[in-house]
């Protein structure tokens, strides 16, 4: 396995990956995030999860993830966490732009529940459902049953007002 870079900026990502990939044979490639900027401290493990993302489209065999203590401290059980799960995204979003069998069926089962309103089966599908279900409960006029999500309000949700009207042009 090689170790490839840690900082690269996101335009030569691509470059980097077949440039590996060639001289080193098709031998396994692992890169630390790469972090695509310097100028976010305390931010990188987001920095170079938009890194991971190309990386991984590109070739990458494995990422490694990078916490928001990169380079300032010993990371603290929340900053691998938040590291962890930076990078998990990084990773599916290439899966999915890479069209990897299976990829998009939680994506396309969550929208369907989003669309349904289906509160509870989009925490059973997400990767992190008890995150969801928390933020969701910090608002305590939104409920599991209502039919709208509390950002947009009832009268303003694009999801609502999509299907009052597709509901109305079958009537038609």
């Amino acid at each position: 396995m090689v170790e490839g870079p840690g900082h690269v900026p996101f335009d030569q990502i691509e470059m980097n990956m077949k440039r590996q990939q060639a001289i080193c044979d098709g031998a396994p490639f692992y890169v630390l995030g790469p972090v695509v900027t310097d100028m976010f401290p305390g931010y990188d493990h987001l920095v170079a999860a938009i890194g991971a993302t190309a990386a991984a489209y590109w070739g990458a065999s494995f990422l490694c993830y990078v916490t928001p203590a990169e380079h300032l401290a010993l990371p603290t059980p929340a900053d691998v966490k938040a590291g962890c799960v930076a990078f998990k995204i990084a990773a599916h979003a290439a899966d999915i732009a890479r069209k990897l069998p299976g990829s998009r069926d939680r994506d396309d089962a969550i929208s369907q529940a989003r669309a349904d309103f289906n509160w509870t089966k989009q925490f059973d599908l997400a990767f992190d459902g008890q995150t969801a279900r928390e933020i969701r409960s910090r608002d305590s006029k939104a409920g599991l049953g209502d039919d709208f999500c509390s950002m947009c309000g009832k009268d303003w949700c694009a999801m609502r007002i999509s299907r009052e009207v597709k509901d109305m042009s079958q009537k038609m």
